[in-house]
């Protein structure tokens, strides 16, 4: 199937649009989400069927076509692995930990750690400027000692390479 150039659906319920086999199949019939194992949570815009969108391409760069996750879902396959993957490129080999299972940890915690805080895990991050409101669907934060100047360093610079 001839596929579109630029902008597109790279990934409808967890498989290509193309993919016709019956395991996609079924999970564009009940309109489940491969991810959450539940009932997507994309909406068209009348709010009539779920669209399954996970993941799209983004504008092609120097490097190509990018993709992007669409869809927060998207984030939790895998026990969480794309944010283990931004954590470890982005932190290094730190112990990885979702906020609520680095909360039940018995003291002493780890320390250094990178912290992911979000939607079911903590909470979303809200913020406001002016009339514009929005939120933060994951903030990874690295929680060290403060003496630990050798990692606010790596915060610091990993802050101002995603800038």
């Amino acid at each position: 199937m001839r596929r579109a150039v630029g902008k597109d659906s790279i990934e409808i319920f967890g498989h290509a649009p193309d993919d016709l086999s019956a395991p996609a199949q079924a999970l564009w019939d009940e309109e489940k989400c491969p991810f959450l194992d539940s009932t997507c949570v994309k909406w068209d815009r009348e709010a009539r069927i779920h669209t399954g969108i996970c993941t799209v391409s983004g504008l092609a760069g120097a490097q190509g076509r990018s993709e992007v996750i669409a869809c927060w879902g998207r984030l939790y396959a895998e026990d969480y692995k794309v944010l283990r993957v931004v954590s470890a490129e982005t932190f290094g080999p730190l112990p990885f930990h979702l906020y609520d299972d680095y909360e039940a940890l018995p003291a002493p915690r780890p320390d250094p750690v990178v912290i992911a805080i979000g939607k079911g895990h903590g909470r979303e991050i809200g913020f406001r400027d002016g009339e514009i409101s929005s939120s933060l669907d994951w903030v990874l934060a690295v929680h060290a000692s403060p003496h630990d100047v050798a990692h606010r360093r790596v915060v610091s610079v990993a802050a101002r390479s995603r800038a």
